[in-house]
């Protein structure tokens, strides 16, 4: 692009892009950058101006390598490596102000690229004088297949240290490379339902630092302390959340460390519902290495996932940036990310109590003020129509022995069966008798699909309709009744005695109350108080309950 492109830039920002825009660059400025250009993402960056707000020119440069014409007449340069993914790079003002010219142009991809953002006729004010020269930007872009140290260039091309990246942009590299592989399930739907794309290339990372001589050697002697790893027999751990990186030794020379680089799941995960995807699968490999001559510390990560390395590189520096803090106090703090993934997890379990006391008091307000055991929940019976209609009876009936709850199951089912006029038909009293045995039920019982239809066809037994305790207004009560042989021939004795004592009270109509006042008379331990401590049922011992 020979011509430059008007860019409205705000607050002192424009943007790079060479990503999808699916997934939101949310890496903060100020924490990875120099005057110029700050890495805002693994394939975002952002540059700074001169001018607050107004029109700046801007002119992309795409070459096949580094631009080697020198920064003569530049008054600043930078340079940074991204991940583009689809080999089109993006330029805007900070609220989306988008010339065509930049909006879409073809780079080198998939795979990394190197920018260098170089600027001259920075305003030195927030605005422009009358009579100014408009800020001139160029952006020169090409692809590499290592991920070396930003930096920061003289008008002589003399590269100078990029300044300490900070804890910060660690934390976010490292959570990036967890969360990436573990989206949120909305992203994960998306993820599911897109067009298959080939694996993105492999490529390295490369970070140097300036070693303090009497302690370079003393790192690569004790490489847990430069890394802030947990030795684990040979290896070396080094936590991320719910999952860790394995560094497990390789040979190597006097001078260096080497290690197989693998992620896997930690042994004690942080969050109460782990985040168990691994972002990268296959193993790669750190070198360490050091310079006696010129006290130089390098980290080598070599055939890492394209879209991680500029993350790793985050990392990296990080862990050089460590030596500062090793070479003053002996020390260095922990790695900022786990305090993060703390974080994350503690809120997690904040939601999940919460969500749990939600559900509890909604299940409360279900089963009338409050939600009965985990058993009578569970219990293949009408348990809950039983508490809409009498909620101390439920549990009550829990409270008793097995052999009072089959008790009650015939009592129930017998005032049923009677209340509806079936025990005057002879195969349903013969059906009830078996339950009283504590036999097998005879034929038609054993022919489910059946028994509906005998029962409506047979001109024996009658018909009369009832209001259901809340429910229907006209539901035929021997329908309704004959439910309980059922009920009362169920294994479980509680089951039994919970679905025949619904049965029979639905069965009784608008007089229900009259049947529940009958089966208390009957039994009389029904209508012991139900004592509670700290809402736990606690069990009154009479004798056969």
């Amino acid at each position: 692009m020979d011509d430059a492109v008007g860019v409205y830039v705000s607050h002192h920002q424009m943007l790079i892009g060479t990503g999808t825009g699916t997934e939101p660059a949310d890496l903060g400025i100020y924490l990875a950058h120099d005057d110029l250009v700050h890495l805002t993402g693994e394939s975002a960056a952002t540059v700074f101006t001169g001018v607050h707000s107004g029109e700046v020119d801007v002119r992309v440069r795409v070459g096949t390598a580094a631009p080697g014409d020198g920064l003569a007449g530049w008054s600043v340069a930078s340079e940074v490596t991204l991940w583009c993914p689809e080999g089109r790079l993006a330029v805007c003002g900070l609220f989306g102000d988008c010339p065509d010219a930049l909006r879409d142009v073809a780079v080198p991809g998939p795979g990394l690229v190197r920018l260098q953002v170089r600027g001259r006729n920075l305003s030195p004010g927030e605005f422009y004088a009358e009579d100014g020269p408009r800020e001139e930007f160029e952006i020169h872009v090409w692809p590499v297949v290592e991920d070396v140290e930003p930096c920061t260039l003289d008008p002589a091309g003399a590269p100078e240290p990029w300044p300490m990246a900070g804890p910060g942009a660690a934390e976010y590299a490292v959570v990036r490379l967890v969360t990436g592989a573990n989206p949120r399930a909305e992203i994960r739907n998306l993820r599911r339902h897109a067009p298959a794309i080939a694996p993105p290339p492999r490529v390295d990372v490369r970070r140097s630092r300036w070693v303090p001589p009497d302690l370079l050697a003393a790192l690569v002697e004790r490489p847990a302390e430069l890394l802030g790893a947990t030795p684990d027999g040979d290896d070396l751990l080094l936590p991320a959340g719910d999952l860790a990186v394995r560094l497990h030794p390789l040979p190597a020379g006097a001078a260096a460390r080497r290690y197989r680089w693998t992620w896997e799941r930690a042994a004690e995960p942080f969050s109460p519902e782990p985040m168990t995807d691994l972002p990268d699968d296959r193993p790669s490999e750190v070198e360490l290495r050091v310079d006696e001559d010129t006290s130089q510390l390098t980290v080598r990560h070599l055939a890492v996932r394209g879209p991680d390395a500029p993350l790793l590189g985050l990392l990296w520096d990080h862990v050089l940036d460590r030596t500062e803090h090793l070479a003053d106090s002996g020390t260095a703090p922990p790695h900022p990310w786990q305090a993060a993934f703390a974080a994350t997890a503690a809120q997690a379990r904040e939601r999940a109590e919460h969500s749990r006391r939600v559900r509890r008091r909604a299940e409360d307000r279900r089963w009338g003020g409050r939600a009965p055991s985990e058993r009578v929940r569970t219990l293949p019976a009408n348990a809950l129509a039983l508490a809409l209609i009498d909620r101390p009876l439920l549990d009550a009936l829990e409270r008793a022995s097995p052999e009072a709850q089959r008790a009650i199951a015939r009592w129930a089912a017998e005032r049923g069966l009677r209340a509806a006029g079936l025990l005057d038909v002879e195969w349903i009293a013969e059906g009830f008798a078996a339950v009283l045995a504590g036999t097998a039920l005879p034929p038609p019982f054993d022919d489910p699909a059946a028994l509906r239809q005998r029962l409506l066809a047979d001109p024996r037994v009658p018909q009369m309709t009832i209001a259901m305790p809340h429910g229907a207004a006209d539901a035929l009560q021997q329908a309704v009744a004959f439910g309980v042989i059922a009920g009362a021939a169920l294994a479980d004795p509680l089951a039994a005695a919970v679905e025949t004592t619904y049965l029979a009270a639905a069965a009784h109509g608008d007089d229900h109350p009259v049947f529940l006042a009958d089966l208390r008379a009957a039994f009389p331990p029904l209508t012991a108080p139900d004592r509670t401590v700290e809402n736990e049922v606690v069990v009154i011992d009479r004798p056969g309950w």
